[in-house]
């Protein structure tokens, strides 16, 4: 039971009685303070109800109304004017004694609630689904290919996704997800990765257990997760990416959906959120590709492990950095071949060290920006002289919400997708990194139809594709639509 519940929960129901002692009347100067303040506040608080029509109430009513009304202050507005909070703090001392005895009824309401909800529980499961219809439209010429091609082609494909949602608590959850998918491949038509769609997959029209996870509290502050199947790093950590993280409501590409160095991990693994206080939260973890191989296991074989430390003091502005040390788990499908294998495949032992800073701030209603920066330090520990690559991407992204309807998003991203820097590994007579510098250019929009239909059109550019000034430039138009039932 949350504040604003128990609250009601203290709230007298039904019509008031006649034989009720009416403390306050419409006339009285506290009554009018709150009727000010209600107005710019607070019109249609459901605690505030017993004031509609301006009838007479009791002292103990008025201390329920004024503590909905400061704790429906507190979390929406950040800035009150002066004289504003001067009469709410006239209010606060007037009735400090029965605002006293209301925290204290409120804190007795809650954990009577909460004993009886740890009781009552029993093990409940939910189908959560979705049906996702994608059309893709290339233009440009591909990537190592002489000849002209349609300026169009257009693919059509489908992604099923059923997850079966288990608590056995209350606060655990058990998550098994089942997929069908074969949607365009965008990255294979044009060449290079930095085309790929954020919703590509495939499994040749078969149902393929794709997540199994489950996740846990310890006390309050801490949550264990345990990947079986389909784990990421970013399960870890808030990637700071609201409103474009999901490849079926977010970004159109696979890149605009968070930094690509939460990428380096594996599948199979475990990790922990331990929330401090004061906003900071830490987030550690780590996953193993191939787990259930006998000659890898979890330490054996490729790997990623992550810590991150994110700083989020309420909910219009967040920071976290981090740092992600992989093993042959370089390969993030979003970038350059280069940056995907610095070592042009002559390497069976590639160490990296990545470092991100990501954050996102909503500068007015509705209006969210954000972006990251990801730098990686990746060493071929099995060739002559250990060489090293650096490889970098950034990314800058808006987000409009509610944009024209209830539920409407426009999104934006630009950046540069992970390029070779600098690379001390020598191929074909030089160095291998990148020669030049491709730009991300991502633009969308998504329609609610109805509550449970969505329509996304987008469009990606990709100037320079591969870094490489060579290659003529990528456009990809989406078509997506989503069912979820």
């Amino acid at each position: 039971m949350n504040y604003n519940a128990a609250i009601a929960e203290m709230r007298p129901q039904g019509n008031i009685s006649s034989v009720r002692t009416f403390d306050l009347s419409p006339a009285d100067w506290q009554y009018a303070v709150l009727q000010v303040l209600l107005e710019p506040y607070a019109p249609q608080v459901a605690a505030l109800e017993s004031l509609q029509g301006k009838q007479p109430i009791t002292r103990q009513d008025f201390a329920i109304a004024l503590q909905s009304l400061i704790v429906h202050m507190d979390e929406k507005y950040k800035v009150i004017p002066q004289s504003d909070l001067i009469a709410l703090n006239t209010l606060k001392n007037a009735f400090q004694s029965e605002l006293i005895a209301l925290s204290q009824n409120i804190d007795a309401v809650t954990k009577q609630a909460e004993e009886i909800e740890k009781h009552q529980f029993s093990t409940t499961t939910k189908l959560q689904s979705e049906a996702l219809f994608s059309g893709i439209s290339i233009g440009g010429n591909p990537i190592e290919n002489d000849e002209q091609i349609e300026d169009r082609r257009i693919t059509f494909g489908y992604r099923l996704r059923l997850n079966l949602i288990t608590s056995f608590t209350g606060r655990d959850r058990l998550r098994l997800r089942l997929q069908s998918s074969s949607t365009g491949e965008a990255d294979e038509a044009t060449g290079s990765n930095m085309a790929r769609p954020s919703f590509q997959s495939n499994t040749d029209g078969q149902l393929v257990l794709n997540r199994l996870e489950y996740s846990f509290p310890i006390g309050k502050k801490t949550e264990v997760f345990v990947e079986a199947i389909g784990g990421s790093l970013s399960n870890f950590a808030d990637v700071l990416n609201p409103n474009l993280d999901s490849s079926s409501r977010g970004s159109i590409s696979r890149f605009g959906i968070r930094n690509p160095i939460y990428r380096q991990g594996g599948r199979t693994g475990i990790g922990l959120t331990h929330e401090f206080g004061n906003g900071f939260t830490l987030g550690v973890g780590y996953l193993a590709d191939d787990a259930n191989e006998v000659n890898e296991g979890l330490v054996g074989g490729a790997y990623g492990a992550i810590a991150q430390l994110t700083y989020q003091p309420n909910k219009k502005f967040g920071i976290g950095i981090n740092y992600i040390r992989s093993f042959n788990a370089l390969d993030t499908n979003t970038g350059s071949d280069r940056a995907n294998d610095p070592f042009q495949e002559r390497s069976e032992a590639i160490r990296a060290d990545s470092f991100g800073l990501q954050s996102s701030i909503q500068i007015v209603p509705n209006v969210y920006l954000g972006g990251w920066v990801g730098l990686t330090r990746a060493r071929a520990l099995d060739l002559p002289g250990k060489p090293s690559a650096t490889i970098l991407n950034w990314a800058a992204t808006l987000s409009l919400v509610d944009l024209g309807v209830e539920n409407g998003l426009a999104g934006v991203v630009i950046g540069q997708p992970p390029k070779v820097m600098q690379n001390q590994f020598v191929a074909e007579g030089g160095a291998f990194s990148d020669p030049d510098t491709s730009l991300h250019f991502e633009v969308f929009y998504r329609w609610p139809v109805r509550e449970n239909i969505a329509v996304t059109v987008g469009a990606l550019m990709v100037t320079n594709p591969e870094h490489n000034a060579a290659n003529d430039t990528v456009y990809v138009g989406v078509v997506r639509t989503l069912f979820r039932f």
